[in-house]
């Protein structure tokens, strides 16, 4: 019904946000719809949330929120002109359905990348390089630095990764955060894709098991006035929950979002999460436990040195060092650290939404489909050659 109604009026298309598994309001994706809504902005935007979402109390007051799952939701996926998210257009869809008609047009329909971090301590996977069908119209970037690792490294234009800054930092009042009771310190260790399939005795075994524990440890024998939260991935929380974890809180989405945890945060302790960057807008000491160095560079990959990161300190023999470090510090980030912050984010206002919302004015569609038309035919005449 969608693609009949496109066909016979092409005009005033919607535009559909949505965040991760469409299971979420607290990222890119909502500021920059909460921003359209409290504007009133000409054009028909949408935002699509789960009813089941821990978030969707949050939004269901709003108009223009599409439940995922009813028929507007599949009408809405056909007739939209434009997809906006800090997630590939998968997350508008069922996560990792890939046959059908509406798959088809969820892959290759037109997406603005919000992004949920910066860039630089993990490569993107190779469906955001501009030469392929599955890149976005548009990649938000946050400084020069990140516009020339999308540039560079992925084959963008720079008019295709404007410096706006991200949405989500809108809701960020950093005045605000310097004021705030930070009585936490997060360890947020990112998931290896190398373990996705192992067993479970296997995993037992596995250094990222071990060095996590470790460091958990030796945190926790430092008695320090702060509440230790964990927050990783599922089969880490089922691991350490069977351990002996008294005074830690194991975080999930049910405890809150994690913006809102983060402004609680006095020191954030991660590996190769862009969550670090995030800390150092928000001004947060940051510590690296890079445990996995070598393979991890082997098999996700760095745009940037490893050996020279920007800010925050890295572990290099016990991780209680480096938090006294921090204690030492009065959980303030250095004078350095403070005057090198312009370098990696070019703005922080709170206007990076109205930043973005120009840029969206000035996207081609009609010339973003055409090349998308050639992509394809290409893409044919490739399995046709080699068939």
């Amino acid at each position: 019904m969608a693609g009949f109604v496109n066909f016979f009026y092409p005009f005033k298309r919607p535009i559909l946000i949505f965040e991760k598994l469409s299971e979420r309001a607290q990222e890119s994706g909502f500021s920059y719809f909460k921003y359209v809504s409290e504007k009133s902005i000409q054009g028909k935007y949408f935002f699509l949330i789960k009813r089941t979402a821990h978030d969707f109390e949050k939004v269901s007051h709003m108009n223009n929120i599409v439940i995922h799952g009813s028929f507007k939701h599949f009408y809405l996926l056909i007739r939209s002109k434009l997809f906006i998210s800090s997630e590939t257009p998968g997350h508008s869809y069922f996560w990792r359905e890939n046959m059908g008609y509406t798959a088809n047009i969820v892959k290759t329909k037109p997406y603005v990348f919000l992004q949920h971090g910066v860039l630089g301590f993990k490569k993107l996977d190779n469906i955001f390089y501009n030469d392929r069908l599955t890149a976005p119209v548009c990649l938000i970037t946050s400084s020069q630095f990140e516009q020339d690792i999308v540039t560079q490294n992925l084959g963008y234009a720079a008019n295709r990764s404007p410096i706006t800054g991200l949405a989500r930092w809108d809701l960020i009042d950093l005045k605000r955060e310097r004021t705030n009771r930070r009585d936490k310190i997060l360890l947020f260790y990112t998931w290896r894709p190398w373990l996705d399939d192992v067993d479970d005795e296997t995993f037992d075994k596995s250094e990222y098991l071990s060095s996590i524990s470790e460091s958990i440890q030796l945190i926790k024998q430092m008695n320090l006035d702060k509440q230790i939260v964990v927050m990783m991935h599922p089969k880490m929380h089922i691991i350490l929950s069977k351990k002996e974890i008294s005074s830690i809180k194991l975080w999930t989405d049910s405890d809150g979002p994690l913006n809102e945890l983060m402004s609680s945060v006095a020191l954030l302790i991660t590996d190769y999460s862009s969550l670090a960057w995030e800390a150092y807008y928000r001004e947060i000491p940051v510590i690296f436990d890079m445990f996995d160095q070598q393979r991890y560079e082997k098999e996700v990959g760095s745009y940037i040195d490893l050996n020279r990161i920007p800010f925050g300190s890295k572990v290099v023999d016990k991780i209680s060092d480096n938090v006294q470090q921090i204690i030492a510090q009065d959980y303030q980030m250095t004078e350095e650290e403070l005057q090198a912050k312009g370098t990696y984010f070019a703005f922080q206002d709170q206007n990076a939404s109205q930043r973005i919302h120009d840029v969206l004015q000035n996207i081609d569609l009609r010339a973003i489909n055409r090349d998308k038309r050639r992509l394809i035919v290409h893409a044919a005449f490739r399995i046709i050659f080699k068939r």
